[in-house]
């Protein structure tokens, strides 16, 4: 939620158990008729306009062409339907015409428009599996409100994922364990030790790190890299966490049998039945490398043909816009971006006009706005990159920093958190370079940030509960405040940053009767009075408060 005044509340259209779209050819209002003016589409469309109505384009049976179905629904009007000249025209029973444009766009989708150029639908293509949501991207509708007292947002769970290991709330669920990757690109070496004389992964894992990012890095996929795959797997698991395992080279299929699809088939069921795997990686950044979509859609269904058990995820760049990026939706379960603002000069990395912190969770937002209801939204954030430019200038995040870009991604919806760096020289400092890895901003910035998010932390299990109802608002003036809640184990937990520059005391209101303070997680037991079901907190610029209500 950001503040004031403009709230992202996700409307969605019912696709589960209870509105299951129906078999193609299933009993309904079906209307009829040639689209002998379709001859380059194949395969089924469908578009939700309503719980119960579909609207479905299919090759017909032995027919040369397509044909229109309108299947259970109220918005289904009966009359003929013809196509001719890229329009699709229909003729009502009483007689009304209705005429519409349609285009196929690049990245397959079918656009339907009026006479005056307004998009009125836009259908997906899926394959033939149309009996389940498997592959329908939901769209997801952004709605603002204002009150002029104060504000409050709920976020509507979004749509299961195609992948099993994605529950309803966008969480990942591994092994019937819910998850909250808090994860490194790249990790240490697996033997390596860090400076306090422990193996240095188990050193992440015991501040509460979940996962690893793992596949070559720089090399191809050889009999080294399966050889090392298998130990950063074995390690994994020894230390209770998983892998992010990148396919690399194999992330796309672009001919049926060929050599990529033959490498992604050893991929996958070598390692896709070990219990150190968390989840598989695609096409690195595709759309700023404008790689192409039916490929990565060709290896998105084989590693789920082969694996249902781990989901794909795709990190993008932080460039392109929201049709750009949507383009590749039909290739992932899980979509991100790595987004770095601390550089020289400040917001170097990121593509839009806020150059600041703060742009980490306008990324969020744009994530989860591409993704819509079906995909989970996860965020790299930076220990080190390019843009930091060392020696002499070096600018590492601050701890004040990375702990608020951190909550950041968290409020804005991020159901998991990776840092990007770690291994790449550019930001070592001391002994770093003796040990292989950023040990020395792990001390001081990163691990005080794991610790408070990590596994063993107490505010873990509301990180993967879905968000809260309770209407709990901020009142006073709010400007540049942001904040989430949730709900696990008996309590509530707020989460709240301010973005504003300078200092401000806002005041919470709509607390549970019977609630007399709120304790104020990582700031060595501070509590607040809760009076009213209210109670009071002063924020600094880029500041974030913890607070658990029981």
């Amino acid at each position: 939620m950001r503040l004031p005044g403009l709230f992202a509340l996700v409307l969605l259209v019912s696709c589960g158990p209870d509105a299951a779209p129906p078999e193609a050819g299933d009993e309904g209002t079906q209307l009829e008729g040639e689209l002998t003016g379709w001859a380059s589409l194949t395969g089924v469309w469908k578009k939700e306009s309503g719980p119960y109505a579909w609207l479905n384009l299919q090759r017909a049976p032995g027919v040369v062409g397509h044909r229109y179905l309108a299947l259970k629904g109220a918005a289904a009007e009966a009359g003929t339907y013809q196509v001719a000249d890229a329009t699709l025209t229909l003729t009502t029973g009483a007689g009304a015409v209705k005429a519409f444009r349609f285009q196929v766009t690049k990245a397959g989708a079918l656009q339907l428009r009026r006479a005056d150029g307004t998009l009125v639908a836009q259908l997906k293509r899926v394959p033939t599996r149309v009996s389940d949501c498997v592959n329908l991207v939901c769209p997801a509708v952004d709605v603002c409100a204002a009150q002029p007292t104060g504000a409050h947002c709920v976020a509507s769970p979004p749509k299961k994922s195609a992948s099993e290991a994605i529950n309803a709330d966008g969480v990942l669920v591994l092994g019937g364990k819910k998850v909250f990757p808090i994860g490194f690109t790249m990790p240490p070496p697996p033997d390596a030790l860090a400076p306090n004389g422990k193996n240095g992964i188990a050193e992440l894992r015991s501040a509460g790190a979940t996962f690893l990012r793992t596949g070559p890095w720089g090399a191809p996929w050889n009999e080294d890299a399966f050889a090392a795959e298998k130990r950063w797997q074995d390690v994994a698991f020894a230390n209770g966490m998983h892998t992010w395992l990148y396919l690399k080279e194999a992330a796309s299929v672009p001919t049926p049998g060929g050599p990529a699809e033959q490498l992604l088939r050893r991929i996958v069921t070598t390692f896709g039945a070990h219990p150190g795997l968390g989840v598989d990686e695609g096409e690195d950044e595709p759309e700023w490398g404008q790689r192409p979509v039916p490929p990565m859609v060709a290896a998105y269904d084989l590693v789920h043909a082969l694996d249902p058990h781990h989901p794909l995820t795709i990190i993008q760049a932080p460039r392109g816009t929201v049709e750009s990026l949507r383009r590749y939706t039909p290739a992932m379960d899980i979509l991100g971006t790595d987004i770095y603002p601390v550089s020289a000069p400040m917001g170097k990395n990121s593509g839009l006009p806020n150059k600041e912190l703060s742009v980490v969770g306008d990324y969020t937002d744009r994530m989860r706005q591409v993704a819509g209801n079906r995909i989970a939204v996860w965020m790299t954030l930076q220990i080190a990159w390019s843009g930091i430019l060392p020696p002499n200038q070096r600018v590492m995040p601050t701890l004040h920093q990375e702990r608020f870009m951190a909550y950041d991604a968290i409020i804005h919806g991020a159901r998991g958190l990776f840092f990007f760096g770690g291994h790449m020289p550019v930001g070592w400092e001391g002994t770093d370079a003796q040990y292989g890895w950023s040990w020395t901003f792990w001390n001081r910035a990163l691990k005080p940030v794991v610790k408070e998010i990590g596994e063993f932390s107490p505010l873990y299990p509301a990180l993967v509960a879905p968000d809260s109802a309770q209407q709990i608002r901020i009142f006073g003036d709010h400007h540049g405040f942001e904040y989430a809640l949730r709900e696990a184990n008996g309590a509530t937990f707020v989460i709240a940053a301010r973005t504003a520059a300078g200092s401000n005391s806002v005041t919470f209101r709509g607390v549970a009767p019977g609630v007399t303070r709120a304790e104020v997680l990582y700031e060595d037991g501070r509590t607040l009075g809760v009076e009213g079901g209210a109670f009071t907190d002063t924020f600094g610029q880029f500041d974030v408060h913890v607070y658990r209500l029981r």
